[in-house]
């Protein structure tokens, strides 16, 4: 054909990935040099410290009223008077 062009029907018969290998490993390397040169500043706080250091309240109490109307004072069902009885003991 004129103007040079030619006329290639022929299949690729595989993909040559050395230049791909090429810009991935120099990638990595200056990666792997800059990495280095990362420098992270700290900064020092002086954190608060709580008044009361961990104290845990003590001698909560669970009490629930379900719907069919039942009181149960830490898990124990009870009748009314008997849940009067242990609220006014806990307090």
């Amino acid at each position: 054909m004129a103007g040079g062009a030619q006329d290639n029907d022929d299949e690729i018969t595989g993909i040559n990935v050395t230049p791909l290998v090429d810009v991935v490993l120099v990638l990595l390397i200056i990666f792997m040099v800059t990495a280095n040169f990362i420098v992270r500043e700290t900064v020092e706080v002086d954190l608060p410290r709580a008044a009361n250091g961990g104290e845990t309240v003590q001698g909560l109490v669970n009490v629930v009223l379900d719907k069919e109307g039942k009181f149960f004072f830490d898990g124990t069902e009870m009748t009314e008077k008997e849940l009067e009885a242990k609220v006014a003991e806990a307090v």
